[in-house]
C-alpha cells in the first residue's frame, strides 16, 4: 500500500498544503503583528502630543503645576497608561498614580519636552509609561495567532 503510486501521491499533496498553510500562517501572523504594534506606537505618539498640547496650555492658563494632579490622575485612567511630569529640574509635580510626587525622577523611558516658556525654558518633561500588563495589541496579537492556528488545523481536516 505504502509503495503505491496514489499514496505517494496523497503523502505528497498533503504536505503541500501543510506546508504552504503553515507559511501562509506564519507570514500573515508576522505581518499582522508588526501592522498592530505600528498603529499602537502611532496612537501613542498621538496620544503623547495631545496631552503635551493639553497640559501645556494648563500650565500657561494657571501659570504653575500647582492643582494638575486630578488631571493627570484622570489622563492614566483614561488612557490606561501611567502619566508622569517633571519640572525642568526633574522633580515629579504629578503622578497618576500618586507616588513619585515631590521626588526626582530620572527613567530611559521617552519622553517629551513641555512646550517652553515665553523666556525660553522648559516647562518640565511628560513621560506616558506602558503598564507592566499585557498590552491590548498583545492580547489581539494572542487571538489572531489562534485564530490562524485552528484555521491550520481546519484546513489539515479537510484536507
Amino acid at each position: 500500500m505504502i509503495h503505491t503510486l496514489q499514496f505517494r501521491l496523497l503523502v505528497a499533496f498533503i504536505l503541500v498544503i501543510l506546508v504552504a498553510i503553515g507559511m501562509g500562517s506564519i507570514f500573515i501572523s508576522i505581518t499582522i503583528g508588526g501592522e498592530i504594534r505600528q498603529y499602537e506606537e502611532y496612537i501613542d505618539q498621538i496620544r503623547l502630543g495631545r496631552t503635551e498640547r493639553l497640559l501645556s496650555r494648563y500650565y500657561f492658563d494657571f501659570g504653575s503645576w500647582e492643582g494638575v494632579q486630578p488631571l493627570i490622575e484622570q489622563m492614566g485612567s483614561l488612557y490606561e497608561r501611567r502619566v508622569i511630569i517633571t519640572d525642568s529640574s526633574g522633580i515629579v509635580v504629578a503622578d497618576s498614580q500618586s507616588e513619585l510626587v515631590g521626588e526626582q525622577y530620572k527613567s530611559d523611558s521617552p519622553s517629551i519636552p513641555m512646550a517652553p516658556r515665553p523666556g525660553g525654558d522648559s516647562l518640565g518633561k511628560l513621560y506616558i509609561l506602558r503598564n507592566e500588563s499585557e498590552s491590548a495589541s498583545a492580547a489581539l496579537i494572542k487571538a489572531l495567532n489562534r485564530f490562524l492556528f485552528l484555521g491550520v488545523i481546519l484546513a489539515l481536516i479537510v484536507a
